[in-house]
């Protein structure tokens, strides 16, 4: 009885042929000429786009770089000071150092170090990316400036609390 029941295991487990060749069916796919990456022949997008909202995020990022640096250098300074502080009272009289709770600690100004490190090493790619969010915005708005000098009539809508409407400028 259990030869029968372990036969009837292994067969019903046996892996079957079609099971185990199963193919994929196949996909059609666009040639190598049309995955290229065509450039943005209108960034502006006929007009419509000044670059206002890329610039804007270009100077926030670029204030919050520059936070990020005097951050860090302030941190490394104050981290500097200490450890000198802590290693010239140790030298001068070891019983007072023990009173002053910063000096307490195995390695003291470690934090600061730490901390003024992650400031500047978080500094750069956010720099980076200001630079490309400023290049592009003013793409964007030199495109639009382009646009609008070759445009004779400009309509601009506007909407604000008390109602809307539309702007219209003429240029001869």
């Amino acid at each position: 009885m259990r030869t029968l029941v372990a036969l009837l295991v292994l067969v019903l487990a046996w892996p079957t042929s079609a099971a185990a060749r199963r193919r994929h069916a196949d996909q059609v796919t666009p040639g190598k000429a049309a995955m290229k990456r065509q450039p943005d022949t209108d960034p502006s997008r006929g007009g419509t786009r000044r670059g206002g909202i890329e610039l804007t995020l270009a100077s926030l990022t670029a204030v919050l770089t520059a936070v990020l640096i005097g951050r860090g250098t302030w941190e490394l300074v104050r981290a500097a000071r200490l450890r000198k502080r802590c290693a010239d009272a140790i030298h001068s009289d070891p019983f007072l150092s023990e009173f002053d709770p910063e000096c307490d600690v195995r390695r003291p100004g470690l934090g600061g170090r730490i901390s003024g490190g992650l400031s500047l090493g978080f500094a750069v790619p956010i720099g980076i990316a200001s630079g490309f969010l400023f290049a592009y915005g003013l793409k964007i708005n030199r495109h639009y400036r382009k646009l609008a000098a070759e445009r004779g009539l400009a309509v601009t809508p506007w909407l604000g609390r008390s109602g809307g409407g539309v702007g219209v400028r003429l240029r001869f």
